[in-house]
């Protein structure tokens, strides 16, 4: 019932906003002049924080500097992570209100930042989107998912599978509960994340049904790449469960 829910929300989204489609979906204001096409303000628009590519100093997380955690990692089961802006304070706020004070309105925007995002992915790999076997999420836990009544990552998977026309499963779950990873330090993060990740039985299945002896372009959608802890574990356990896969991330902030 609650992925039924998540669907019906993400395609009458755009129909419920139509009646303010002249307003910037961020401060309400009437929009004046071309933003792009993502209902904003002029205002608004300038105050993202775009990564574009020839920021990017690290090619495994896709970091705008150098990169302290990449080269420490023993063992990174994707093959990069992608993402559109940098979590400073302006986009640090606009993620709040859409996750922690249910600002629905911004799920619109996120849909179409994180179009913009996989459009970039597609043309780093000179692919098309046929190219992209399944887009899976990084699973809550059943009890943030309780607090919260959602999870911000399948909705932003969700959009990018309508967008495009590609096939959205879980390919997770989340068999333990654990604390805000954003108040941990980098060994405090990969000592909790151990075991936290397992496959999803029903999606594997769909994976291994569906394209059972190629290569499998898996895409993993969150909402925050940090220090890649979480991740790396998700890609383990893909590509334990599914030995032909190759896991990339996108993210929208970074």
């Amino acid at each position: 019932m609650f992925h039924a829910l998540l669907t019906k929300l993400l395609n009458t989204s755009r129909g419920l906003l139509a009646p303010s489609a002249d307003s910037c979906l961020v401060c309400r204001s009437p929009r004046a002049g071309s933003s792009g096409e993502l209902s904003l303000c002029r205002r608004c628009y300038a105050g993202i924080s775009w990564i574009k590519p020839n920021d990017i100093q690290c090619n495994v997380c896709g970091r705008f500097e150098v990169c302290p955690d990449c080269p420490r990692r023993k063992d990174t089961w994707f093959e990069f992570n992608l993402s559109i802006v940098r979590y400073d304070d302006v986009m640090k706020d606009w993620l709040g209100r859409f996750k922690y004070r249910g600002d629905e309105g911004l799920q619109l925007l996120f849909a179409g930042m994180f179009e913009s995002l996989f459009l970039r992915f597609l043309a780093h790999q000179a692919w098309r989107k046929k190219d992209i076997s399944v887009v899976t999420y990084v699973p809550l836990s059943k009890q943030r998912l309780e607090e919260r009544g959602f999870n911000q990552a399948e909705l932003f998977a969700q959009a990018l599978g309508t967008a495009f026309g590609i096939p959205v499963v879980a390919l997770l779950d989340r068999a333990q509960h654990t604390g805000k990873q954003s108040y941990k330090t980098r060994e405090e993060r990969i000592h909790d994340l151990r075991g936290v990740f397992v496959p999803n039985v029903e999606g594997v299945k769909w994976l291994s049904a569906n394209q059972p002896k190629q290569a499998q372009h898996v895409v993993v959608v969150d909402d925050v790449y940090t220090t890649g802890s979480t991740m790396n574990e998700c890609s383990r356990v893909i590509r334990a469960s599914a030995p032909h896969s190759r896991v990339f991330s996108l993210t929208w902030a970074r």
